[in-house]
This record gives C-alpha cells, sequence and structure tokens, in this order.
C-alpha cells in the first residue's frame, strides 16, 4: 500500500523526524557535533518538486489518476500545461538542431531526413576535445576507440562521411547544448510548473523576481531533472531532491545522501572533496557508505521517512559497487574522516596519510569511476582487479600509527 502523503508532502514529512535525524546523525559523527549539525540542516532549503511529467507518470503508475483527483488535479494540469509548451519549443529547437547537423555533415535536406534517427543518435562527442584529454591514459583510451570506430561504422553503413574535425565536433556540441539552455529557459518561464518553482525559490530563498529566474535556472535542469543533489544559492544551502522521480530508489538514503553534503558544506567545499584536482569520486563513496549505514538504524528504529515499510532494502547508486573497495579503509578512519569533512581540513588528513598517498589514492578512484562512465556503467569488475592491488598498497601506506590515533582523540 502506497502512502501518497509522504511523497505529495514531503517537506512536511521531512519535518516531522528532523530532529531525530540531527540525534542519529550526531551519534554516527560525534555527540560533540550535534549543535553544528542540527544548525546546519535546520539552515538548509529542502525542494522536493519533481518535473510535471515524472509527477504525473509516477502516480499514474501507482494507481492515481490525478486527471480524476480533486486533491492530485494541479499535478494534472503542470503536466498537460509543460507538454503543450514544450511541443511548441520543440518544434523550433529540432528545427535549429536539424540544420546544425546538416551543416557540420554537410549532408543534403533530403538526405539527413531519410536518415535524420540515426544521425541524431551518432556518438560524435568521442572526437571532442573533451575526450581527446583522456586519450594519453591506455584504459580509456581504449574505451573512447571502441565508441569512435563504431560511430564511424554507423556512418558508412549510411553512406555518410564521419565527421571527425575536433573544433566542427565541439562547435556543434556548444550549438546544441545552447539549444538545451535555451529550451530550459523558455519552458520555465512560460510554464504553470516554472512559474509556481519560482514563487518557491523567491519566498524560500528571500530573492526578488529578477533572481528568481536565475536561481532557478542553477536549480532545474532539463536534462538531468531526476537527479538529486546539494548546492549552494545566496550562501545557503540548497537540497534538491525531485522525490517522485525518484520513487524508484532508496528514498531514505538519497535523503541522507544530500543531507551528510549539507551537513559537511564549508563555504562552497563538501566535505573531503579535493576542489583543486576536481576529485570527488572518494567523497561521495565515503558519503554513500555513511548513508547507507544510518539507513540501517532508521530501519533497526523502524522508521521510514519517505520508504515504506515493504521497499526492496538495496540501493541501486552507481557508487554502490565501488564502497567495498574502499570500506576497510573508511571504516578504520573514520573518526578522522568524519572531523576532517565536518571542518573541510584537508591538512589533517595529509599530515596523516601523506599528501602525496592520500592524493594518489583518490586519483585512482576518480579515474576508476570515470573509467566505469565511459564505459557506459559496464565491465565494473575488471576496473576493480586492475586496480585493487595498487589501491590496497596505498590503504598499507596510510595506516594510522599509534601516535597519530591519539592526536585525533585529541581532537574531541
Amino acid at each position: 500500500m502506497v502512502d501518497l502523503d509522504r511523497l505529495i508532502n514531503s517537506e512536511d514529512r521531512l519535518n516531522k523526524y528532523l530532529d531525530y535525524l540531527i540525534e542519529i546523525l550526531a551519534s554516527d559523527y560525534h555527540y560533540s557535533f550535534k549543535d553544528l549539525i542540527a544548525k546546519r540542516l535546520k539552515d538548509v532549503v529542502y525542494i522536493f518538486d519533481s518535473f510535471p511529467s515524472d509527477s504525473y507518470e509516477v502516480l499514474k503508475r501507482l494507481g492515481f489518476n490525478a486527471k480524476e483527483k480533486k486533491d492530485l488535479f494541479n499535478y494534472y494540469l503542470e503536466h498537460k500545461d509543460y507538454l503543450d509548451n514544450e511541443r511548441i519549443i520543440d518544434k523550433v529547437i529540432n528545427k535549429k538542431r536539424d540544420n546544425y547537423l546538416k551543416d557540420a555533415f554537410n549532408i543534403s535536406s533530403s538526405f539527413y531526413k531519410k536518415n535524420r534517427k540515426i544521425i541524431n543518435s551518432l556518438d560524435y562527442k568521442y572526437f571532442s576535445s573533451f575526450y581527446d584529454e583522456y586519450y594519453d591514459r591506455s584504459d580509456i583510451s581504449k574505451v573512447i576507440d571502441n565508441y569512435r570506430r563504431n560511430y564511424i561504422k554507423t556512418c558508412k553503413k549510411i553512406g555518410l562521411s564521419p565527421l571527425v574535425d575536433q573544433k566542427k565536433i565541439d562547435l556543434l556540441i556548444e550549438s546544441c547544448n545552447y539549444l538545451n539552455d535555451f529550451k530550459n529557459y523558455k519552458l520555465l518561464n512560460s510554464t504553470l510548473f516554472g512559474k509556481r518553482m519560482k514563487e518557491k525559490i523567491g519566498l524560500k530563498l528571500q530573492v526578488n523576481s529578477s533572481l528568481q529566474n536565475k536561481y532557478l535556472r542553477n536549480l532545474l535542469d532539463i536534462e538531468e531533472h531526476t537527479l538529486a543533489f546539494t548546492t549552494c544559492i545566496k550562501n545557503k544551502t540548497v537540497i534538491y531532491f525531485p522525490i517522485l522521480a525518484n520513487y524508484q530508489e532508496r528514498l531514505d538514503v538519497v535523503l541522507l545522501h544530500e543531507m551528510i553534503h549539507a551537513l559537511e558544506r564549508v563555504n562552497n567545499n563538501y566535505g573531503l572533496d579535493i576542489v583543486n584536482l576536481e576529485q570527488t569520486t572518494f567523497n561521495e563513496l565515503r558519503t554513500q557508505k555513511k548513508a547507507l549505514e544510518i539507513s540501517k538504524k532508521l530501519r533497526k528504529d523502524h522508521v521510514y521517512i519517505f520508504d515504506m515499510d515493504d521497499r526492496n532494502t538495496k540501493s541501486n547508486i552507481t557508487y554502490d559497487k565501488f564502497i567495498p573497495l574502499v570500506s576497510n579503509f573508511l571504516e578504520e578512519n573514520k573518526q578522522l574522516l568524519d572531523y576532517a569533512a565536518l571542518t573541510n581540513r584537508m591538512s589533517i588528513l595529509y599530515k596523516m596519510f601523506s599528501k602525496d598517498d592520500f592524493e594518489l589514492y583518490t586519483y585512482i578512484l576518480e579515474n576508476m569511476y570515470y573509467l566505469y562512465q565511459v564505459n557506459g556503467y559496464q565491465n565494473i569488475s575488471s576496473i576493480i582487479k586492475d586496480n585493487k592491488n595498487e589501491i590496497c598498497e596505498l590503504e598499507k601506506r596510510m595506516v594510522l600509527t599509534k601516535a597519530s590515533a591519539k592526536n585525533i582523540i585529541k581532537i574531541f
């Protein structure tokens, strides 16, 4: 039985359990941090709205006809209005995209019309400068080469000369991205959903109408409309969690993951992200492991915030598959890592583990996850196998001495 109220009145549901969550989180970090955790989480702006099509379709899948139910009718209105506006905008967008592709590939309108579906699905992006930056790495270059070969093969199959000029491809990608931004802007300004969300942003962030649109575009992205994330807007921590769009996930785990990011935000840094090196995977793995562990405590207490009692206990987040690789290191150094994450003091980790070793450790994880993404989220076993020995050797080198352990205890 679906308890719809907890999904459509999400903010009320969270407020009911917020003090409990603060208590659970404080016990997981250290009770000396309770006031800090409470202050940071109570200052967070929570937004749970999903895009209209996601909300309407999930409600339908759950057996609720928004068109026929008075208390859900607004979901139907926003969905219909959004689709009507999207059809109009797509006509303009698609025509421009068609012209960009015809010009880039230097093909006639008749040839393009005949092969439009195939041409729109071509993976020419693997010849762009973005992927070229990673090409000097043998493990990634093999994957990129495979995509490039398939792209050329598909082009030849329809009698199309493959576009491989990097500058032309970069320009084409940039032009298509602009169209996506334009569509996002138009829909958020012309739909009932966009107008409602602008009002909500204005109220929650206390900004005037001229800034509402700017912040709304930072928050809502049509291309990635199902993603939950934590960000900073106007020096306020904002958690965007489109709850209906994520209905198939472990909702309480997703919530806890984002709350951990929020309470570990110091200025614009989150937990153990190594910002200058663009290394975030280690921090994401630690955050996800912590969220999974805390969710077990919730279930032990028979607390289900957004999840239902009979929900699947497995999480489908891609980071989960890497957690066993670093699990021992995270557990053995939990106290130190928690303190460094809450205070964003990477210098402590560098002092305890050695800067070179720790940054190499996070670098390897970053590249493993990137390779996993480039592989289309496949071949994880071979990726882990190829890197496991080096990860283990680094973990052995980073074992804390007894003297280091005493220094950690002094922190508290």
